[in-house]
């Protein structure tokens, strides 16, 4: 039986108090063995140090160590042999420690008495209570005489303000059920009802039930049930929203890699960590990956390596819960043939202390030499946060694993929005938990892991996904696991109705738009009973099964779990996911914001809207004759319509196109588009630029930003960026006159003169034969005209291209224009245009001012001046000879 002895001082004293407290105590035990007490070292309200003298012999001095924790580490032994053998403060040293010494601290200890026999003493609880039995300082703790009793796993002697007491934890013979407490003052005293109940409050009673007898406890061993410890439940069928487990599971390559080395560092040896922290957003799924952790461990490869219970924590009431998971943990192992049978039986000597007992120490001794690991999960973990008391249960079984350092792993998993504030009882908890765990965090999905899920949806559905519904659906989710499988689970049930997928284009994929749909497919009895249980979760009290027809009743129930909105935890029910459950109570969905990439300027879709609000509706060919006279091919004016069928403006019903009611003109469509683009999670981000221009480069960062999963090449991003600020123009969005869409990326090359001297230098080569000899001077302009591709050069000669020979046999006016187009593809002349209409359309941005971004490489102040003027006459040039766009 474990022992320990537990110090409590009044919760008003003060630091001299506390340790005065703590200090009679160990005077006591060391006047019993002839000591004085001289001089009180340090006190940090856990541990004590004294120097002490023995009264025979005056000469001999004693450093006194002691511990009164919970947990005894390594480094706690080296500081006292440092301080008794090393800096010789004493003689010799006693290291008092009120808990057993477990772990690698037990095998320093073990050593040092073989090494050190006079110079180190360790006294434990169980030589302290001997001491303090000897002394008539406490009465022994009553024994019981009966024989079918529960098995006392653990006695603690309570040396409390209020008294001395003996509390002894009792077990059913696997898990600690009850408790005894007798007076350990005075023999046989009744204690009064207060301080028993101050004594019930013990974080380690917590969830046991009290044995009210003067006597030793005497009561027959109940059954051990496991019904209260809930695994995490898997999706049977590909549109079940419980966690996919390995079935349907995608993507997370490198974290499941991660992890799968991680549960197998006991026998590779690759880490010191036996603790695994698994977080992200709600939704994002953290429960599919524990799942699938927990099939790859039942494989034919993996089964005799690792075996896994992962437990959803939403079913732990009380402190009992560790216990009982880590029971059946070992019972699972041992009925799956993991360990050898009589291991099933496992003896736990209480919640603060799981690993402690011997039956628990044989395990983990076996499990080494057969290079085996167990794993535990505890899912859904937020919920404890709340819960105080549960949560140092947690906390004390988690530092147990880590200071083990044996075959055994615990790992938690949470919402990343949970946010324990600095004043929570749990926050300093939680930061020392942190610093032993190993973290694995879940992004959102990358573009071909939301493909894989869209794959799925065409192999369920047996049909395939037209590319403007599968753009559709890759744009709207985000990237957010939970939304995409939403979308995906609702396009499969829109199917199986009868629409077809080109028909889903058209439809409204917002959230909360889709979380409607769930309600509209209940009773208003059954939605009742939805609220209520979303409610009841939300606030950290789920319902009951014992609940049920009370307060809802059981067809309701049975209904919700068959259409799969509500799931069953243990003997809890829970809404099948938090972001529904918050939807539910909060009656707002959550607030993804619009999400498209724009692939169209808005020029082309607004002539093809036009031709739409002359003739609507109207199939492409009718389109392509209410156009206005130009020759469009039927792919480009396909691709414009594209664009306004998934901007939402137009739809499509049997083969003709037709506008949104609401957008009865032109006027109609700018708004609408700017509400679209206003709620757009682009220009969120971009809102939040602090800068006095918007340039083109922030536009990338943020579709970089919002669009994490695209692997698109630079080029592609910019043509994006310039798309969207194009449509933010005509819809009037400018951040205050903040936005130019002036590029800040731009190539090497810089002209070298004015376009008026590079026009004049071509035309001189007008009927010239060749090759040309190269004329004396003009090597500037020869430069610029290579840039433009209408000519190069080598050694003394030069040659025409053939752009450059086609272009000279046309007449000066088409020259000029034709120049002005080609340099208008120059970057570094594209954006002195750029900066020259921005500087043109404001009062605010100079034109410098909007250049030097691109000449900031420049470090000359001279060269950049005379660019900046020479950038300008070709922006000015460009903006005579070509119309605007």
């Amino acid at each position: 039986m474990l022992s320990q002895i537990q110090i409590h001082t009044a919760p008003s004293a003060s630091a001299k108090e506390k340790g005065d407290f703590f200090e009679e105590l160990l005077r006591q035990i060391m006047e019993a063995q002839r000591y004085r007490v001289t001089q009180q070292i340090r006190f940090t309200g856990t541990e004590i140090d004294l120097l002490c003298k023995h009264m025979d012999r005056p000469d001999d001095t004693a450093l006194v160590e002691c511990k009164a924790r919970a947990n005894i580490i390594s480094e706690d032994i080296k500081t006292f042999v440092f301080d008794v053998l090393i800096s010789k403060r004493a003689e010799y040293g006693f290291f008092v420690h009120t808990s057993e010494i477990l772990h690698e601290a037990a095998g320093i200890v073990h050593d040092l008495k073989e090494e050190h026999p006079k110079k180190l003493i360790f006294w434990g609880p169980d030589k302290i209570i001997e001491l303090l039995e000897h002394c008539k300082l406490i009465a022994p703790l009553p024994e019981s005489t009966r024989k079918d009793v529960l098995t006392p796993s653990k006695r603690i002697l309570l040396y409390t303000y209020l008294g001395r007491f003996w509390v002894t934890v009792l077990t059913n013979g696997i898990i600690p059920t009850h408790y005894h407490v007798a007076n350990a003052s005075c023999a046989g005293n009744k204690i009064d009802d207060a301080t028993l109940k101050w004594i019930s409050s013990i974080d380690e009673l917590q969830g046991l039930s009290r044995i009210d007898s003067t006597e030793a406890p005497a009561i027959i061993k109940p059954a051990l049930s496991f019904d209260a410890v809930a695994e995490i439940q898997e999706a049977e069928q590909w549109d079940d929203y419980r966690p996919v487990g390995t079935k349907f599971f995608v993507g997370r390559k490198d974290v499941r890699q991660r992890l799968y080395k991680f549960v197998q560092a006991p026998i590779t040896a690759s880490s010191g960590r036996r603790v695994f922290f698994v977080e992200s957003k709600s939704g994002w799924g953290k429960s599919s990956l524990l799942a699938e952790l927990r099939a790859r461990s039942r494989n034919r490869r993996n089964k005799n390596l690792f075996y896994v219970l992962a437990v959803d924590s939403r079913s732990a009431n009380t402190s009992e819960f560790v216990s009982l998971a880590v029971a059946k943990l070992v019972t699972g192992a041992a009925t799956n043939g993991f360990i050898p049978t009589k291991f099933s039986d496992i003896n736990i000597t209480s919640a603060y202390d799981t690993l402690a007992s011997s039956e628990m120490q044989n395990l983990l001794s076996w499990l080494k030499e057969n290079k085996r690991v167990l794993v535990i999960i505890f899912d859904q973990f937020e919920d404890l946060f709340r819960k105080e008391d549960l949560f140092r249960t947690f906390h004390k079984f988690m530092l147990d694993v880590h200071d083990q350092q044996g075959p055994f792993i615990v790992g938690f998993s949470w919402k990343s929005e949970i946010n324990i504030p600095i004043d929570n009882p749990a926050y300093g908890l939680w930061q020392q938990a942190r610093n032993l765990a190993e973290i694995f965090r879940l992004d959102e999905f990358l573009d071909y892991e939301v493909d894989r899920v869209l794959r799925q949806l065409e192999q369920f559905s047996g049909h395939r996904l037209p590319a403007d519904l599968r753009r559709r659906l890759k744009e709207s989710s985000q990237g957010f696991p939970w939304f995409t499988k939403k979308l995906s689970i609702h396009c499969y049930h829109q199917i199986q109705k009868g629409v077809t997928p080109e028909d889903l284009v058209d439809q409204n994929l917002n959230v909360e738009v889709l979380f409607k749909e769930d309600m509209e497919s209940i009773s208003a009895d059954e939605g009742r009973a939805l609220k209520l249980i979303a409610r009841r979760s939300y606030e950290g009290n789920p319902l009951d099964v014992a609940e049920v027809d009370d307060k809802v009743q059981e067809q309701e129930i049975n209904s919700l779990l068959g259409k799969r909105l509500i799931v069953r935890s243990g003997a809890k029910y829970n809404v099948y996911w938090d972001i529904f459950r918050d939807f539910l109570v909060e009656e707002k969905a959550p607030t993804l914001g619009e999400s498209f990439l724009l692939r169209q300027y808005p020029k082309p879709c607004v002539r093809t809207l036009e031709s739409l609000l002359k003739k609507s509706p109207c199939k492409i060919k009718e389109m392509m004759t209410v156009a206005e006279p130009i020759r469009i091919k039927k792919g480009t004016l396909l691709n414009w319509v594209r664009e306004l069928r998934h901007l939402g403006a137009v739809t499509k019903v049997e083969g003709r196109y037709l506008l949104r009611p609401s957008i009865k003109s032109l006027e109609d469509f700018k708004i609408y588009m700017n509400e679209r683009l206003n709620s757009h999670i682009v220009v969120r981000t971009l809102r939040m630029v602090s800068a006095d221009t918007i340039t083109q480069e922030h536009v990338i960062n943020a579709l970089h930003e919002n669009f994490k999963g695209y692997g698109f090449a630079k080029k592609t991003w910019a043509t994006y960026a310039n798309y969207l600020i194009a449509w933010l123009r005509y819809s009037g969005i400018d951040f205050s006159h903040r936005l130019i869409s002036i590029p800040t990326r731009v190539g090497s090359y810089t002209p070298q003169l004015r376009p008026e001297r590079d026009i004049s230098i071509f035309l001189s080569l007008k009927d010239k034969s060749i090759p040309i000899i190269r004329p004396e001077n003009v090597d500037k302009g020869l430069y610029d005209l290579k840039a433009l591709e209408l000519l190069y050069y080598e050694g003394q000669f030069l040659y025409l291209t053939k752009r450059g020979l086609t272009l000279l046999k046309q007449d000066e006016l088409s020259i000029r224009k034709e120049i002005a187009r080609l340099a208008l593809l120059i970057p570094k002349i594209q954006a002195a245009y750029v900066a020259l209409r921005e500087s043109q359309r404001s009062d605010v941005a100079k034109f410098d001012e909007l250049l030097a971004p691109v000449l900031k490489p420049i470090t000359s102040t001279s060269y950049k001046e005379v660019t900046t003027n020479v950038l300008k006459a070709w922006a000015k040039f460009i903006s005579t000879e070509v119309a605007p766009a």
